[in-house]
């Protein structure tokens, strides 16, 4: 008996032991359930975090990046921007002097105008001051306001200038100064003022999404001076004052030399929290279907590196339009004067290293205007690109036909011989197949919408002057003695060709 209740003691206790270990792997299966958990958890809290601070130390350095860029191409255009406008003064100093010693002469305060329109078609005021920045002439459309005189004198004294935006009665703008080098001449400056608009287009080319490139002040307090948009007057809004929340949005930036800006990089309203949220929603459905997402975060990382390689070729396609824009003209894609600087620059080189002549015919249309007076800017726009096509039909592949403003266009000869005796035929060829081609009559089509078209014809001739030049004649002296010959021409009656001897 005793025997028997041993076995029962021994097989209870047994049973015992065996609940007790059941529960207790019970509990180290939930244990490792949770630590794998924690374990997940905790990785993708760390995957997160870590993603977050990445994407906000690659958009800093995006930022960096992009405010460097913009203020070295900023930089550059307001250098150009100083240089040419002394280029300027330069070049019609003559018409300058005349104008200064009768300032209220309006013919050549127009001829001033004129020409200051042909060289930069986008400025949109002048004036000249004494060597103390006191202006000359009155200025009774109030484009010069107070503070470009207050900027002009502080220059005379300190020969320092720090281009900004400001306002007149007209827009906001910034200015250029240049002033006389000659000591045996009266000292003036030149001031020639310019909207901001070609600033804004950098600002809006070079801008990454999610990011607001700005020109701001670098003085106390700061002002926002440029946009994407524009200046000011195009960024309306009612203090021009940065708050200190925007400031505190500040991804990135740089000090723009001879300038009193900085370029700022910005962060869009709410772009890291969006980011953030994205992130979270990402994350957290790879808690749920662990599986799943790991197949899915490749394809969102994939998609994520296209977009941003879309978004950098899109931005590339930009700036390349942008440096098109800048190099050719808009109505008949010829180069423009800027690219025509460099082209007849190589030129003088090659000149000067082999020792050949160089060819540059100066050509302006005649009987033009009548066109724009009769029928309207748009046939004379049609008429101007005819005229163009023309003149590539007539010269070589390696020739450079450049519209130099207006009705005026410029062709650059290259490769001609060394001896001018023998290079002067040629060109006397060439520059008559020119002169017949543009002298024959334009037809041009106007469509009318809903009605029939109309055609226009016109006879429109074109006085030539030509210019040799060698490696030893300067930029300016070739342009000048070849702008001379085509007046001549004008003068003896247009519709001819005139070679300037100079050289010869």
């Amino acid at each position: 008996m005793n025997n028997g209740i041993n076995l029962i003691k021994k097989s209870a206790k047994r049973i015992s032991s065996s609940k007790v270990f059941a529960f207790i792997n019970f509990s180290i299966s939930q244990l490792i359930l949770i630590s794998l958990s924690a374990l997940i958890f905790s990785v993708l809290a760390l995957v997160y975090f870590d993603r977050i601070s990445s994407f906000e130390d690659s958009q800093q350095a995006i930022a960096h990046t992009s405010t460097a860029e913009v203020a070295n191409q900023v930089f550059l255009i307001l250098k150009e921007r100083q240089r040419h406008v002394q280029l300027f003064l330069e070049d019609n100093r003559s018409l300058i002097q005349q104008f200064l010693i009768d300032t209220d002469n309006d013919e050549k305060f127009e001829e001033i105008q004129h020409s200051l329109r042909r060289t930069f078609p986008d400025y949109f005021a002048f004036t000249i001051t004494d060597n103390r920045g006191v202006p000359l002439f009155v200025d009774f459309e109030g484009y010069v306001g107070d503070m470009c005189v207050l900027d002009i004198q502080t220059y005379s004294r300190t020969k320092k200038f720090s281009a900004r935006i400001h306002p007149n009665s007209y827009k906001f703008h910034y200015d250029v100064i240049a002033e006389s080098t000659k000591e045996e001449e009266k000292h003036y400056f030149l001031m020639v003022t310019f909207e901001p608009d070609v600033l804004a287009n950098i600002l809006k080319v070079a801008q990454y999404p999610g990011h607001e490139l700005m020109l701001i002040t670098d003085n106390d307090p700061q002002l926002l001076e440029v946009t994407a948009q524009g200046g000011r007057d195009k960024t309306p809004r009612d203090n021009y004052r940065l708050t200190p929340d925007e400031l505190s949005k500040i991804l990135g930036s740089h000090t723009i030399k001879h300038s009193s800006w900085i370029i700022a990089d910005f962060q869009k309203p709410k772009f890291f929290y969006e980011y953030q949220k994205s992130t979270m929603v990402y994350l957290g459905s790879f808690l749920l279907m662990f599986c799943l997402v790991i197949a899915t975060s490749f394809k969102l990382l994939r998609k994520e590196e296209n977009l941003r390689h879309s978004a950098e070729l899109e931005r590339e396609m930009l700036l390349a339009e942008v440096s098109k824009a800048a190099l050719y003209d808009a109505l008949t894609k010829l180069p423009n004067r800027y690219l025509l600087d460099d082209q007849l620059k190589q030129a003088i080189a090659v000149s000067k290293r082999t020792g050949c002549y160089g060819i540059i015919l100066f050509l302006d249309l005649d009987n033009f205007k009548p066109v724009n007076d009769t029928y309207g800017h748009m046939v004379g726009d049609l008429l101007l690109v005819t005229a163009a096509k023309r003149l590539i039909n007539c010269v070589r592949d390696t020739d450079t036909v450049s519209r130099f403003g207006g009705d005026e266009f410029v062709v650059l000869l290259n490769n001609t011989d060394i001896d001018d005796v023998i290079s002067k035929p040629q060109v006397e060829i060439i520059a008559e197949k020119i002169r017949s081609s543009l002298s024959e009559v334009y037809v041009m089509t106007i469509k009318n919408e809903g009605k029939d078209d109309t055609i226009v014809k016109h006879h429109c001739t074109v006085s030539i002057g030509v210019a040799f030049f060698n490696g030893h004649d300067s930029y300016n002296d070739i342009l000048k003695r070849a702008d001379t010959a085509m007046y001549k021409s004008k003068h003896e009656g247009r519709d001819k060709i005139q070679f300037d001897n100079a050289a010869i």
